[in-house]
């Protein structure tokens, strides 16, 4: 009774065994991509960029100002006084573009912000493509980091079995010889520790970065659920393209710069018909007589025809360049899109089978070979090939998670996964 009392009060006193302790913070993907939504300069600069060109297609649409003049005549040259002069005339010009010619001015530049909004939305999923990977990479970090221990706590636990086995003469030479094979691989794991390390830093320092945070500042570990992520299939190649043929930033840039190219074709032709310029003055003498005047005005664009021809033309190959450039994309888009699916799906094989299968094995492989060592029901040499198997599964399963964000990663970017949610274009919030 004395002995239950005594276990209960360490367990009660032990820090992170207590019942009302919160498990330690854990960062997800989620809180990634808000992060990286709300505070990401790269997308503040798409957002501010894609506003400039909504101004900048609203200014389009307006005539050129009208200019007022000022006309002082009759002065005396040698002693110049503006209150002396015979004659002032106040003249007011305004240019009328043929008509039509305006609206096309103005759908040229509005097709060019649909332009620069897609090249927002495409800025966007970059960095939330690289987003998602830099997560999964630190996730990867440290699963490999928390297998490195694991080998690591085995190796020198069955070396210290050893040696004192050792000091009562209990090995023989075969005995001793792996022990020198249990000390390469526990260095041979410690080597391996700093580059995880460095993995783990250079997915932190890109997290950082993306979601706006102090570099100094720490980041809680990411928080993977394996079996989560293979409940998420990978989607079939008619559903991805579908999705990424509606949604696609690059398509919808494509389609912006062949409207915007058909306008300017438009544009381009109406030069060949005149502007008109419209013009009233009104001139007053020093004896306060008033004479008005009015004048209209045509431009002749015809007559330096070659400048036309040359602009019509250019337009037209302009319009061309655009049919052939969307038509590179959309080829581009489903050759990219299967080949995300492909590697999405492998991944997806690949993981489950070293979580569900390679994975379990390794760790009861590894706890059989402890528990035989102890009792030594097993030598130096099984526990040595239980260790080396062990840490080779959590190396590459800790690539396969790492590669299997990347995938989704790419996937997600090429079907604008992060534009689901909502309208806005920009991933911002609704």
């Amino acid at each position: 009774m004395f002995k239950c009392l005594l276990i209960l009060q360490i367990l009660g006193a032990a820090p992170g065994l207590r019942a009302g302790d919160s498990p330690s913070p854990k960062l997800s993907l989620d809180q990634v991509l808000r992060e990286v939504r709300d505070h990401d300069p790269v997308l503040a600069s798409a957002r501010s960029d894609a506003r400039m060109g909504g101004q900048m297609a609203l200014a389009a649409y307006a005539w050129m100002p009208p200019q007022l003049s000022l006309g002082l005549m009759g002065m005396d040259g040698a002693k110049p006084d503006l209150g002396q002069s015979m004659q002032r005339q106040w003249t007011l010009t305004q240019e009328l573009p043929f008509p039509g010619r305006t609206w096309a001015q103005g759908r040229v530049a509005s097709h060019q912000a649909e332009g620069r909004e897609a090249d927002a939305d495409m800025a966007a999923q970059q960095e939330f493509k690289a987003a998602r990977e830099a997560f999964y990479a630190l996730a990867g970090a440290e699963i490999l980091l928390k297998g490195l221990d694991q080998a690591s706590e085995a190796t020198h636990e069955m070396a210290h079995l050893s040696a004192r086995r050792g000091s009562f003469g209990q090995l023989d030479r075969m005995g001793q010889f792996m022990d020198t094979m249990l000390a390469m691989e526990d260095s041979g794991v410690d080597g391996m520790r700093p580059m995880a390390l460095q993995q783990r830093r250079s997915a932190e320092a890109a997290l950082k970065r993306l979601m706006g945070a102090d570099p100094l500042q720490g980041l809680p570990p990411a928080e993977v659920d394996v079996d989560g992520l293979l409940a998420q299939a990978a989607p079939s190649l008619k559903d991805a393209l579908r999705e990424a043929s509606a949604r696609s930033p690059q398509l919808r840039g494509a389609r912006a710069n062949l409207a915007a190219a058909e306008a300017a074709r438009g544009l381009a032709v109406s030069g060949w018909l005149p502007d008109l310029m419209v013009q009233g003055s009104v001139t007053e003498d020093n004896a306060g007589l008033r004479q008005s005047g009015a004048m209209l005005g045509a431009s002749l664009p015809f007559v330096w025809f070659w400048k036309q021809a040359g602009e019509a033309g250019a337009a037209n190959a302009a319009l061309d360049k655009a049919r052939q450039d969307l038509a590179a994309a959309e080829l581009a888009l489903r050759e990219q899109v299967a080949d995300a699916v492909g590697d999405a799906t492998a991944a997806d094989e690949a993981l489950r089978t070293a979580w569900t299968r390679t994975l379990p094995s390794a760790t009861k492989g590894l706890a059989l070979a402890r528990s035989g060592f102890r009792t030594t029901a097993l030598g130096s040499s099984e526990i040595l090939m239980a260790v080396q198997d062990y840490r080779m599964t959590e190396e590459n399963l800790a690539q396969l998670v790492a590669q299997w964000g990347a995938s989704r990663a790419m996937l997600a970017m090429l079907t604008a996964e992060a534009l689901r949610a909502g309208p806005n274009d920009l991933g911002e919030k609704p």
